[in-house]
């Protein structure tokens, strides 16, 4: 488990360490790279969205023989369900464009 301050500098050194982890067990090189986006993205939305009013956030991975969990736990406002658009919304991207989730549709 890591500890770190609500600073998005900390986002890339998380999926460094995990990527490494999942390196040094010799998971596959395609569940290593998804674990690695799956991080960045948890991370990037806690720090964006959550409206902490905690200084740190915590991620943990946990590697088992078939598969990897990640959890992110923060202090944050939440959100309600209601409110969230149904999967697969676009919704504007900063410049402009389409996305859907984190990534730009193409």
């Amino acid at each position: 488990m890591l500890e770190l301050p609500e600073d998005l500098a900390y986002v890339r050194i998380t999926r460094v360490l995990g990527r490494a982890l999942l390196e040094h067990l010799q998971a596959e090189k395609q569940d290593i790279d998804d674990v690695e986006t799956l991080v960045g993205e948890l991370c990037s939305n806690v720090l964006r969205h959550a409206q902490s009013n905690a200084s740190r956030f915590q991620v943990t991975l946990e590697y088992h023989s078939d598969f990897v969990t990640v959890t992110v736990k923060y202090q944050g406002a939440g959100f309600s369900l209601a409110d969230v658009p149904p999967a697969g919304t676009a919704r504007a991207d900063f410049g402009g464009g389409e996305r859907l989730g984190g990534f730009r549709r193409r």
